[in-house]
């Protein structure tokens, strides 16, 4: 959709990072370069060979830069993109099947990495777990590289200050090559809200949207744009008076990720009438909770245990997992670590692109899938998180259980592993057992669950994919994925009500928990434990010390007499125009609610 305002065109996308910024276009197409397949005589296969094993060499020589880099700059959480990068460059495999192309078919090497990127990547992408279709990008990521390294090109740009990326698809290194010049703004034609690439931009507060179609043809080098993060718009020569409205909503609303309180030491965010929340971090990386002293986090709510995984190089050891989990505990402190078991599907750990699952998200996956075909590796991992667990701060959380006796098998192991490493003389400690509340069957016995679990955590991006059957990754339904269902909103609050009731405590993880949009809606609904990314902690504690727990009550309470999505969602924005306008001006709320989906007017 496209509407002129005098010379100002604006184009609608998703918001995928919030912020607002303005800048020049500078347009880098990331679909690939078109190669010719030259055809080669036997006696030029050693020459061709061996510029392929050099390209290799470039490209780990690259790598290993740009994670000393990362590192250096950034943390350690940017430079595990590049490590898992090394991780598929180092696998022989993916050599082997390019020197094979280049023997058998007699062709030149650039079109060897071409097309055996090219089937690897489309095998990746065509499957539906989220955490498969990203290496399909590395993938593709890497194949640029090899073919940069070939042709002596430089992967990364110098663009002058105050750019903004416009690309069909960017790829997860393309931010960190920019050097000291980071783009103010990125603006891509595909792409999820679990992209590497997004993730990041949202770790570094650039502001992103995507589903921008035919932008990169659509725009030209050095035009100036303005990316609105919240709505998801892009504005083509913006007007004054946007500019001036956009910006000063930005600069003078909580929302903007430039509030930021430093803390000497983690604290719960309080309400107006005293109540007390917890926000606690979800990690992929254990590096990225050092940032919790300065957000006052009380903990990790949620540790993905799958990203120690480097992709086809089978599940870690169990040394490097007592490693790992070991530190985790540590940089928690007083404080609780959470680790998520392997959410992982069939064969996504060998890297087996040949037999993995059209669709995952209903199949062989995390929990049962350990159970039933990798007890071996399931033992490791639980032996490393019981030896990691002497310390006592440390908790084992159970992904997509859809049924009590899996709780019981877990239970079972445990008590197995934890007498053979007593028997052994070896230190180990009793984690508590959770479970993550993510398939609706666990709704229906939530009364047997309390009794068998120490905690629940709530996730609630799976949550409700799986109570209103919407992929929540596929755009032709987006519209769909609607948070404030009431079936959700029902969902929530029986869940904590149970859990009060059994004494047990429970938090609340996914994109829901770490909206201040959505913040005083789980305060209202009894949550009192929020588990989010560490750069939402802030903006989420200022909304929070901003209301009240007995006005968020009456708020959560309205929206549960709803009969619909729409009129929760229509009813939302009229409570926070007659009581919080100040925290929530309308102008923002009505852009962020349009930005997920929402038809509230």
């Amino acid at each position: 959709m496209t509407r002129k305002i005098e010379n100002e065109k604006r184009i609608r996308g998703r918001a995928v990072s919030r912020g607002i910024a303005v800048g020049s276009v500078v347009i880098i197409n990331s679909r690939g370069r078109r190669l010719s397949k030259v055809p080669i005589s036997s006696n030029d296969i050693d020459y061709e060979l061996k510029r392929l094993r050099t390209a290799f060499k470039l490209a780990e020589r690259s790598l290993r830069r740009l994670i000393r880099g990362s590192a250096n700059e950034f943390g350690d959480s940017r430079a595990e993109i590049f490590r898992a990068q090394l991780e598929i460059l180092k696998d022989p495999s993916l050599i082997n099947r390019m020197e094979s192309e280049v023997c058998e078919a007699l062709v030149n090497c650039e079109w060897a990495i071409q097309r055996s990127v090219r089937d690897f990547s489309e095998k990746l992408a065509s499957v539906a777990d989220l955490h498969i279709k990203e290496r399909a990008i590395d993938v593709q990521d890497l194949g640029e590289r090899l073919l940069n390294a070939l042709s002596g090109k430089k992967s990364s740009i110098g663009p002058s200050n105050d750019f903004i990326v416009v690309t069909d698809q960017l790829y997860p290194s393309a931010l960190a090559e920019f050097g000291a010049l980071s783009p103010v703004a990125i603006v891509t034609e595909r792409g999820g809200w679990t992209s590497h690439a997004f993730i990041l931009a949202r770790e570094l507060g650039i502001p992103a949207i995507t589903g921008v179609h035919g932008a990169t043809r659509r725009l030209q080098e050095g035009t100036k744009v303005l990316v609105d993060g919240f709505s998801g718009e892009l504005l083509i020569n913006p007007a004054s008076s946007s500019l001036s409205r956009l910006i000063d909503t930005e600069s003078g609303s909580p929302q903007s990720d430039e509030i930021c309180e430093i803390f000497s030491a983690p604290l719960p965010a309080t309400t107006t009438d005293g109540e007390e929340i917890k926000l606690l971090v979800n990690l992929d990386v254990p590096q990225s909770f050092e940032q919790m002293k300065e957000v006052g986090a009380m903990g990790i709510g949620l540790f993905r245990s799958e990203f120690l995984i480097q992709p086809g190089m089978g599940f870690p050891s169990e040394k490097d997992q007592l490693k790992a989990y070991s530190h985790l505990g540590e940089l928690a402190g007083n404080f609780r670590a959470r680790i998520r078991t392997f959410d992982i599907s069939s064969g996504e750990a060998q890297g087996d692109t040949d037999h993995l699952e059209r669709n995952p998200a209903l199949g062989l996956r995390a929990t049962r899938l350990m159970l039933a075909h990798e007890p071996k590796e399931f033992r490791s991992q639980l032996r490393a998180v019981l030896r990691a667990a002497e310390s006592g701060n440390i908790d084992i959380v159970l992904p997509m259980v859809s049924d009590i006796s899996e709780i019981s098998a877990v239970k079972d192991i445990l008590d197995s592993e934890a007498e053979k490493l007593s028997d052994r003389g070896i230190a180990h400690g009793r984690p508590r057992l959770g479970v993550m509340l993510e398939v609706p069957s666990l709704l229906f016995v939530l009364d047997r669950l309390v009794e068998v679990v120490d905690f629940i955590s709530l996730g609630t991006n799976d949550l409700v994919q799986y109570l209103l059957a919407v992929d929540r990754d596929n755009e032709s339904v987006a519209d769909s994925f609607r948070t404030l269902h009431p079936s959700v909103l029902r969902a929530i609050k029986s869940t904590i009500d149970f859990a009060d009731k059994a004494e047990k405590e429970i938090l609340i993880c996914g994109e829901m928990a770490g909206s201040h949009i959505y913040a005083p809606i789980l305060v209202g609904l009894g949550a009192r434990n929020l588990s989010m990314n560490v750069r939402a902690i802030s903006r989420v504690r200022n909304v929070i010390k901003s209301i009240s727990s007995a006005k968020a009550r009456e708020l959560s309470a309205s929206l549960l007499l709803c009969d619909s999505a729409v009129e929760s969602e229509r009813k939302l924005l009229q409570f926070y125009s007659e009581h919080w306008s100040s925290i929530f001006p309308e102008n923002v709320m009505s852009k962020t609610m349009l930005a997920r989906g929402t038809k509230a007017n």
